[in-house]
């Protein structure tokens, strides 16, 4: 039998056992709580990293089918619609939600796992990827060309996009350009767009009725989340023991993709485009003749003209130094005349006081002062006549040596205009022009010389100004 006192201290040692087994269920509960709430905490994360994956890709394919990105949609409204719908530099509602319609997206693809939207941030303005072609290399160019082609000049001034004529490289279109996210401690710059989760406070963020919520702390970095610019920032989740618009609080999730990750994405890059033929040398020397030049540079050489005579046979215009003589060693004297197709210069008789041409035995010299290696030349009244082409002796000299002796041949009839360009195989410094019989005559040829050109060999064509396709004769 028990005693008294053994059954006393038998119902203590039962009901210990059941304060202990209780106290036991209590723990379990306690830890299956805590447990399942870290469980749901981690599985809403990987919703809303999920979820960010999902609208990044929808808006990289938008870039690559419309060459820009969507304006953010009105986070108050239902639609889902960027607004404006269409391209635009300037968006109505920058620090609006994610236009899932506008990117064929559901209504609840644009949702978090906290039941708020999306929040989506996009890099606008004057050079920003909103505006037409803005999310867009294709047209910049990929391979920068060597000297001496132009190299690239840089972005379209008004747009910040590549130029037209494909003159962008692809620093140049990325240059200055873009949002930035200070990614754990690092600031990283150049970024298309930024996607937001606010987080389980949702502090910020318009719920799924349209309703915007109470924003964060000011003084938290939940805080520029909020912001159409930012400042955007990605760390760790800090919510222990802290109350939700505690300025320490954070638990926003954040994710981005810079400008040069989004277009190659898109397929959206700088190509190689063909590049610039290089530059034509200007001409070295080039002087279209006028009646006025030709009487400055006479009273420069303290001559008095008369009639269509400088009354001299040495001048200098615009740096070329005309000189004028016989074939035969004669003297004779520059002219200044006007013939039937346009105005020259000629030589003439020093005792003449009309006329001009160059004719017979008249030698005109053209001392350029440097060296050039193709000479162009426009003709006054060098035509056929009676069937009979004038034909001119065209002799390229540097210093004293030959450099290409040449004849020239008109190639219309009538008292015309005859432009001509002559390369030679080494460089020369001078010209000398004089008159040959017409073809199949013993008649001399007559004419003025109306216009001349100095080029260097590198150019790829040499023309008076005065030139044009009626005027042009072939050489030779």
């Amino acid at each position: 039998m028990f005693t008294q006192r053994q059954a006393i201290r038998q119902r203590g040692f039962f009901i210990l056992t059941i304060f202990l087994l209780v106290l036991f269920a209590l723990g379990i509960f306690a830890f299956t709580r805590l447990n399942s709430g870290s469980v749901r905490a981690s599985e809403q994360d990987a919703e809303n990293r999920a979820g960010h994956v999902r609208i990044r890709n929808a808006l990289i394919s938008f870039a690559s089918s419309y060459g820009y990105l969507p304006c953010p949609a009105d986070g108050a409204a239902g639609t889902g619609a960027a607004v404006p719908v269409a391209a635009s530099v300037v968006c109505t509602a920058p620090a609006g939600t994610v236009p899932w319609a506008t990117l064929g997206l559901t209504a609840a693809d644009a949702i978090d796992a906290y039941q708020n939207k999306i929040s989506y941030r996009v890099y606008t303005g004057v050079t920003g990827l909103t505006q037409a072609r803005g999310a867009s290399m294709t047209d910049c160019d990929s391979v920068r060309a060597p000297l001496p082609v132009p190299q690239t000049v840089g972005i379209d001034a008004a747009t910040g996009l590549c130029r037209a004529d494909h003159d962008t490289s692809p620093a140049q279109f990325l240059a200055g350009k873009g949002l930035s996210v200070t990614d754990s401690g690092a600031l990283v710059g150049s970024v298309a767009f930024v996607l937001v989760s606010h987080g389980r406070n949702g502090a910020g963020a318009f719920n799924a009725a349209g309703v915007q919520n109470a924003l964060p702390n000011a003084a938290s970095a939940e805080y520029g989340h909020t912001r159409a610019a930012g400042p955007f920032v990605i760390k760790a989740s800090n919510t222990t023991d802290l109350a939700p618009y505690d300025p320490a609080y954070f638990d926003d999730e954040v994710s981005y993709i810079t400008i040069d990750e989004l277009l190659k994405r898109a397929g959206a890059v700088a190509r190689d485009w063909p590049d610039p033929a290089p530059p034509v040398p200007p001409p070295i020397s080039s002087t279209t003749f006028t009646s006025g030049d030709i009487a400055a540079a006479a009273a420069a050489a303290g001559a008095a003209p008369q009639g269509t005579s400088t009354n001299t046979n040495s001048i200098n215009v615009n740096g070329v130094t005309i000189s004028s003589a016989s074939t035969s060693g004669g003297a004779r004297e520059i002219s200044s005349l006007t013939g039937t197709s346009g105005y020259g210069i000629g030589v003439i008789s020093t005792t003449a006081t009309t006329g001009g041409t160059i004719s017979n035995s008249d030698l005109l010299t053209l001392a350029f002062g440097t060296t050039g290696q193709k000479l162009a030349l426009m003709l006054v009244d060098f035509g056929s006549v009676s069937g009979q082409n004038e034909r001119a002796h065209i002799v390229l000299k540097n210093g004293g040596a030959t450099v290409l002796d040449a004849i020239i041949t008109s190639c219309r009839s009538g008292s015309q205009l005859a432009s001509y360009s002559i390369p030679a195989s080494a460089a020369f410094d001078r010209v000398e022009i004089s008159a040959l019989t017409r073809s199949g005559s013993t008649s001399s040829s007559s004419f003025l010389l109306g216009s001349i050109a100095l080029c260097a060999a590198a150019a790829t064509s040499c023309t008076t100004g005065d030139a044009t396709a009626t005027t042009a004769c072939a050489y030779p």
